[in-house]
């Protein structure tokens, strides 16, 4: 008589299997569009709070300071303590910290009783606050110091490589710059030096290339430590959307990956390439171009900053700020004259 029912037993077990599936795939979904939704902080009568890419306050200004949202979560101070709360502005994390920084790869690092630790995304203290200096994790290590010297863990508070490092940064590309004995170079997740410090000045790798400065010359590395790339310029920068700033003669423009000239260096300043758009100055004056080296948005501003998303902060003539659009419409202005934030 059961094997008569086996057939629907199967069924609703399979059923029931399938609408498990889809609300996790519907959750994740959601989470993700979530992330993807960025809010932007604003300043009104000396409290903070959040606008859409639209203009439109969905988080109203009560909070004494506030960060940008990473990984679901806005960094915000209360009565000057600082905690986290999610994009409808609900209190995630108890503001209880007198030093709390951004999310990043699932941790942030905080600061209890004049030491660092981590937390996660639930508030828990997963990494107890025992050093003197941290930086986020990546690539599934943080750097620590103690003792004065830096070196790394990995997200269970193990020691990866003991702290002997004069200066050290996180990893990227498999690679770490550090600096030992007066000199930089770049060393594995064992600890190992897979470049050695032989670089007077060097920087992290960004989308596989590092510039370094070797006899005064300035060069571009790989991770094995190949020189790739020698640009002819005075100095040059970090590659950004496969593009690096460099200054000739004094003027600044941009350099492809293969070192050949794509926007001529005829600007006062410029930044890095954010969004598919980089903040240029000539003249005094701040604008926005693309990577074919065209003004997208007029040089009308005194500061500007990258693009996050959809909107770029900016600071106008009479020291007010505000958001612009990627077609250069202002979509919020400060009332009042104030410190970019």
């Amino acid at each position: 008589m059961l094997n008569n029912y086996r057939p629907y037993y199967l069924l609703s077990t399979l059923f029931i299997a399938l609408i498990i599936n889809t609300l996790f795939v519907i959750n994740s979904i959601a989470t993700e569009i979530s992330n993807k939704v960025y809010l932007y902080p604003i300043e009104v009568n000396e409290k903070w709070g959040y606008i859409n890419s639209k203009g439109v306050k969905v988080i109203s200004p009560a909070y004494d300071a506030a960060y940008k949202f990473t990984e679901g979560l806005g960094l915000v101070k209360i009565d000057n303590k600082w905690g986290y709360i999610d994009k409808s502005g609900e209190i995630v994390i108890k503001p209880i910290f007198n030093e709390a920084h951004q999310f990043a790869n699932g941790y942030a690092h905080v600061k209890v009783n004049d030491k660092y630790g981590f937390i996660n995304n639930s508030g828990d203290q997963v990494i107890e606050p025992t050093y003197e200096e941290v930086l986020h994790f990546s690539e599934g290590v943080a750097t620590i110091k103690n003792e004065g010297l830096w070196g790394y863990i990995d997200t269970s508070g193990n020691t990866l490589i003991a702290p002997r490092f004069d200066m050290a940064h996180i990893f990227s590309n498999g690679r770490a710059l550090v600096l030992y004995e007066g000199k930089s170079g770049y060393i594995n997740k064992n600890g190992e030096f897979a470049i050695n410090p032989v670089f007077d000045v060097a920087q992290g790798f960004s989308e596989g290339l590092a510039k370094v400065v070797f006899e005064g010359h300035i060069a571009y590395i790989d991770t094995f430590g190949n020189m790739v790339l020698v640009p002819k310029s005075e100095d040059a920068r970090h590659f950004s959307e496969k593009y690096a700033a460099i200054t000739y003669r004094g003027k600044q423009g941009f350099i492809n990956r293969k070192g050949k000239v794509i926007i001529k260096p005829e600007f006062e300043k410029v930044g890095d390439f954010h969004e598919g758009y980089a903040a240029v100055r000539h003249n005094g004056k701040w604008g926005y171009i693309n990577k074919a080296g065209k003004i997208l948005i007029s040089l009308n501003y005194k500061s500007a900053l990258p693009f996050h998303g959809d909107l770029a902060l900016v600071e106008f003539d009479n020291n007010t700020w505000g958001y612009i659009n990627k077609e250069g419409l202002v979509v919020w202005k400060s009332a009042a004259a104030n410190e970019i934030p």
